[in-house]
């Protein structure tokens, strides 16, 4: 699928080799000139920076509703990663 505009994704970390493997994934299913990274740095204590075992996916969850209450313009946003 090709979009024809910018797509923009809010990486909720602020890890280059993070936002190299968002880069060359969309770069492979969309022109990479078309995607916009804005990273963010989760800043809740409750939060672990790496997310590990089972509790991962309960951590992203909560990673991303944290991201949804903290960026004013989010509706501005194609995707949360």
């Amino acid at each position: 699928m090709t979009y024809k505009y910018m797509i923009r994704i809010i990486l909720a970390s602020e890890n280059k080799i993070k936002e190299n493997a968002v880069k060359e994934w969309f770069k492979k299913s969309i022109n990479k000139d078309l995607v916009s990274i804005k990273k963010i740095n989760i800043t809740d204590p409750l939060l672990p920076p790496q997310p590990i075992n089972t509790g991962g996916i309960l951590n992203c969850s909560d990673r991303i509703k944290f991201v949804m209450k903290t960026i004013e313009d989010i509706e501005n946003y194609d995707y949360i990663i």
